[in-house]
């Protein structure tokens, strides 16, 4: 007897016959596999792409050219680097910057990305323009090229920032298009990592400061990281008071991705924040410590108590909450979720040697007030 399970009867239709059971399911796995076959001139395309990168050095640079429609992105990549290395280069920039604002999005990455390579300021105007394209591999090749271009960018810094508010996306809901936001995150480099940032002291405060606060709240961890060295070393006390709310949120919040880089703006705010001495400085710093995660807490730990020791007296509100600390990282340890021994010897005496010397404090510095700050700002107005 047949063990399968028996199947209606189903009226006949034009077309192969309908199988059932084991028949069937293999017939239309066969079908479902057939379907997806590549074709003869689909292989041999993936074989030369795969060749490329032996292969470009014999090509003429209009076959490298040429090679910027590929299907695969390394290969335009390859063909880009590959033209830039020729004599001919330069001289080819108007062609290029056709090519990048041309129909054939593959072709214009691969532009944009060899106008990089040569660093080709007359490109700038169009490379601005694909900032804010629906593309976003391009978008993420012209920030890429402009950053190339180094401090010959700067006269473009306000229309950069403005791409960068332009194309800033909130994190829920998700945009699984782009889900670690890796294109603004391209973009955040060009601005705040390398010569652009030495040129945003003279922006405007209207166009910078959205920009920061956009960063600030991207999903990516490496991206927000770009913003540590900014908020450490080149924000005065008016742009810190200007931004310390948001300053604040990314010291307390950390990355949703990419967060074993999380760490990175929350220290630089940190200390943004303790540099003028804003008395929030004190809990979030408590707060810093104890959410910071194992790896490298041996080291941060102790930059992290040396801030909030800088706060003196004032600071004696924090000591229950140093006290947990020791107790949550000797548990951290017993959970198995990091080292006894030295490593975790370092953390505990720095939280204890803060403890006492906030014990020991007599005075403290001038404290500023968060609160005050924003509620006497919209008083005035």
């Amino acid at each position: 007897m047949n063990s399968e399970p028996s199947c209606p009867k189903i009226k006949s239709l034009p077309g192969p016959p309908v199988l059932s059971g084991k028949a069937g399911i293999l017939r239309r796995a066969k079908e479902s596999i057939a379907a997806s076959w590549l074709s003869k001139k689909e292989v041999a395309d993936a074989i030369a792409s795969g060749r490329f990168d032996l292969d470009r050095t014999k090509k003429n640079a209009q076959e490298l050219v040429a090679a910027f429609s590929d299907w695969s992105p390394i290969v335009r990549s390859w063909a880009a680097e590959e033209l830039s290395r020729r004599p001919e280069a330069k001289t080819m920039a108007s062609q290029l910057i056709v090519l990048a604002e041309g129909k054939d999005v593959h072709a214009s990455q691969g532009a944009c990305e060899a106008l990089g390579y040569i660093k080709s300021t007359e490109a700038l105007p169009v490379l601005i323009r694909q900032l804010s394209h629906e593309d976003r591999w391009l978008r993420f090749k012209a920030a890429q090229a402009i950053r190339k271009m180094g401090g010959a960018a700067k006269p473009a810094i306000s229309d950069i920032l403005k791409a960068l508010v332009q194309t800033t996306e909130p994190l829920l809901p998700i945009p699984w298009a782009d889900p670690i936001q890796l294109t603004h995150g391209q973009l955040a480099a060009t601005l705040f990592q390398g010569p652009l940032a030495d040129g945003l002291k003279d922006a405007d405060p209207k166009l910078l400061y959205p920009a920061i606060r956009a960063v600030s709240q991207n999903a990516a961890g490496m991206a927000r990281a770009t913003l540590r060295h900014f908020f450490e070393k080149r924000l005065s006390a008016a742009d810190v008071k200007s931004l310390a709310p948001d300053i604040l949120a990314a010291v307390k919040t950390p990355s949703p991705a990419d967060t074993m880089f999380s760490n990175e703006i929350r220290m630089g705010g940190f200390k943004a924040l303790t540099k003028y001495h804003y008395k929030e400085g004190i809990e979030a710093g408590v707060l810093f410590a104890k959410t910071q995660g194992g790896h490298g807490s041996e080291s941060r730990t102790g930059e992290i108590m040396k801030e909030i020791v800088s706060y003196g007296s004032a600071a004696r509100e924090a000591i229950p909450g140093l006290k947990e600390l020791i107790v949550e990282l000797n548990e951290q340890c017993k959970r198995g979720e990091y080292p006894g021994g030295e490593l975790n010897n370092r953390r505990i005496t720095a939280v204890e040697a803060a403890i006492k010397a906030i014990e020991a404090a007599t005075d403290h510095p001038e404290l500023r007030s968060i609160a005050v700050d924003h509620s006497t700002e919209r008083l005035k107005k």
